[in-house]
């Protein structure tokens, strides 16, 4: 592949821009551990020994391409070719020897990676992990996105006044956007009301405020959705004020998002007009599986960008048509990398080393195209693994927590 494209990656910097920090997980795992680390996680022994019986016999491509890259980087690439995956508890079983040290493991797959920062969106898992704590395990540095609705949710079980309710998210938000190691908010309405968010007025959100506190079950969504609105309305204009960045899950995700109003495109004609179209927004996970529709957004909105989480390494075996998708419609300076990795280092660490390879091949296919030349290809390639992130998020080491 290297010797076609006479391109290679493996030791150029990555920003990871949307992740979550984890705890360490340094028990011995099976093939089901790893899926419900990467997805959800059992809740009974029977659910899990539903997983056990799925999983070990037909895991999902992800996991599969997990165990192989860890029997590469443990074992050698020929040594995991020829033994994978039917011997996949030989990697597992080395993975747990490896992380009884944890913090040298961790370290171990960022250096190998080339991890040079992590974003983290610090409102998954909750309770909330200590940050100063994590960015401890992690050889490289350390930002966070402040998640506006996981505040949204601990105000509104206080039952307070209104105005009460709307000064502490106003002083919470304020604070956080404050701090310079905090490059921005996340808003995940897309779980809660939806993409299609209007502005409203306080007087609506006031009375929608006081129909949630009578009855916050799920069937009001309709009577709390101005509340709602309200409030990513607000976040945005507190970013613009700060100058920070809004990155909005967009896309399918949990089985709790409303599909049917989880595709980008119903940003669009609230993004496009003033003064909501100055603030610098992230589309995350690339609207996953409307990427092509995500990467139009950012050719016609001038301060709208996407970044690749979901589809690296979620999807692995789509994440060169991600890419392409990507590269033929958005700016190379609005495409960010992201991994979304969670529960376990190594979903941050795969991701690192899959982008770099899709990279790679999609690179190399276009020269071969003649649709762009030899001179660009390593700079599209430094711009989306870790540049352009540099400049959307104003990352300083000096900053790092």
């Amino acid at each position: 592949m290297k010797a076609t494209t006479e391109l290679s990656l493996e030791s150029t910097p990555i920003v990871d821009t949307h992740c979550h920090p984890f705890v360490p997980v340094k028990r011995r795992l099976n093939l089901s551990d790893i899926c419900a680390l990467l997805y959800f996680e059992p809740s009974d022994i029977r659910e899990a020994k539903e997983l056990e019986r799925r999983f070990t016999t037909t895991p999902p491509v992800v996991v599969s391409r997990l165990i192989l890259e860890l029997g590469k980087l443990y074992r050698g690439e020929e040594w995991a070719m020829s033994h994978l995956p039917s011997e996949a508890g030989i990697i597992l079983e080395e993975r747990y020897e490896r992380t009884q040290n944890y913090s040298e493991y961790v370290k171990f797959l960022c250096d190998d990676a080339s991890l040079k920062t992590i974003i983290v969106d610090a409102g998954y898992p909750q309770p909330p992990i200590d940050l100063e704590t994590f960015s401890n395990q992690v050889s490289c540095g350390v930002h966070y996105i402040f998640r506006s609705e996981t505040l949204s949710d601990q105000l509104l079980t206080k039952k307070e006044p209104f105005s009460d309710f709307l000064l502490s998210w106003d002083t919470a938000i304020d604070e956080a956007l404050k701090d310079p190691n905090c490059k921005g908010l996340k808003s995940v309405i897309a779980y809660r009301s939806g993409l299609d968010v209007y502005p409203r007025s306080k007087d609506e959100a006031r009375k929608s405020y006081e129909v949630y506190q009578q009855d916050p079950t799920a069937s009001l969504r309709e009577e709390y959705k101005p509340l709602l609105d309200y409030l990513f309305i607000r976040a945005i204009e507190k970013t613009i004020h700060f100058d920070k960045v809004l990155q909005i899950h967009t896309g399918m995700g949990d089985i709790d998002i409303i599909g049917e109003k989880a595709h980008p495109m119903c940003l669009f004609e609230l993004l496009k007009r003033a003064p909501f179209s100055s603030a610098k927004v992230v589309l995350t996970h690339s609207g996953f599986p409307w990427v092509s529709e995500a990467a139009s957004m950012t050719s016609l909105l001038p301060n709208v960008y996407m970044d690749l989480s979901m589809c690296c390494p979620f999807y692995p075996l789509g994440i060169n048509l991600r890419l392409l998708e990507a590269l033929e419609q958005a700016p190379i300076r609005k495409i960010l990398y992201g991994s979304d990795g969670m529960s376990i280092v190594e979903v941050m660490w795969l991701g690192g080393k899959l982008i770099k390879e899709s990279l790679e091949k999609v690179l190399g296919k276009l020269i071969q195209e003649k649709k762009i030349s030899k001179s660009e290809r390593q700079e599209i390639a430094e711009m989306i693994l870790y540049k352009n992130a540099e400049q959307l998020y104003s990352l300083s080491e000096s900053q790092n927590l």
